[in-house]
């Protein structure tokens, strides 16, 4: 009986270690998104609860964004509109769409914060369950502003963009942006 006592309290030990190993090898890819310069957030498939953001969208929202809060209460949290100023709903937020599925490639649209606002252009990505990990949508996103002040040829007698049609309405946030 002793020895079945022992057998178990080692596997116990196992399950504990094996359970911290996974807690930090998630840890450290938090670390790794945060140190990232480009702003990302991750969202539940299905809800679009948002799990996770990085230090770049946190200071791009001009404060910690708020995660496991339900999706149904973003349309207080976030005022998101699109380039004409219409604004979304919280099942129109880009969160909500890309957890429903829908795949995001260059969708426009304006962040209204307290730190100002910030039009951007929004992807995302599913990634399904893997490795012991749940299935996740990942949104990075791009601040318009940002990438027009890129120095592809530094742009020396003033601002201009390329003729790609993702640019297509980049005069029309600037103007939103009262810039």
């Amino acid at each position: 009986r002793v020895d079945g006592l022992v057998t178990f309290a080692f596997e116990v030990t196992e399950q504990v270690l094996a359970r911290h190993a996974v807690e930090n090898q998630q840890r450290w890819l938090e670390a790794v998104l945060d140190s990232m310069p480009m702003p990302v957030v991750m969202a539940e498939p299905g809800t679009g609860n948002l799990v996770f953001s990085n230090a770049a969208a946190d200071r791009l929202h001009g404060q910690h964004i708020p995660t496991r809060v339900p999706a149904s209460e973003y349309g207080a949290l976030f005022h998101v509109t699109d380039l004409q100023g219409r604004r979304f709903t919280a099942d129109e937020l880009p969160s909500s769409r890309a957890a429903l599925g829908e795949k995001l490639e260059g969708m426009e649209a304006v962040w209204h914060t307290d730190a100002g606002e910030r039009v951007l252009s929004i992807s995302s990505e599913m990634l399904p369950a893997m490795h012991g990990h749940p299935a996740v949508t990942l949104l990075p996103f791009l601040s318009m502003f940002t990438a027009a002040l890129a120095p592809s040829g530094s742009y020396p007698n003033g601002l201009s963009w390329p003729d790609d049609p993702q640019w297509s309405n980049f005069a029309k946030a600037f103007e939103v942006a009262n810039m």
